[in-house]
């Protein structure tokens, strides 16, 4: 999720700054951070789908893979954030 989330926002960001230049977007880009976003949503809601899995058949490895991924999202200067 997190490659997925930093390739959305890196071409979020390339797009922006050709704005703020005085330029337009073009259908293609429009496009590529569409096909970023439909894929960054599909990580997300793969890794809910089978976090819901996790948590039906063994909730003590659920919690256990929830703190290790808050620590690291920590440990990574993300705070947490929605990845």
């Amino acid at each position: 999720m997190l490659a997925s989330k930093e390739a959305h926002f890196s071409a979020l960001q390339a797009l922006d700054e050709k704005r703020s230049d005085g330029h337009q977007r073009t259908l293609a880009e429009i496009a590529y951070i569409d096909q970023l976003l439909a894929a960054h949503s599909a990580c997300v809601a793969d890794f809910s789908r089978l976090m819901r899995e996790l948590g039906a058949s063994d909730k003590t490895a659920q919690g256990a893979l929830l703190s290790a991924i808050t620590q690291l999202n920590k440990d990574l200067g993300d705070g947490g954030s929605d990845n």
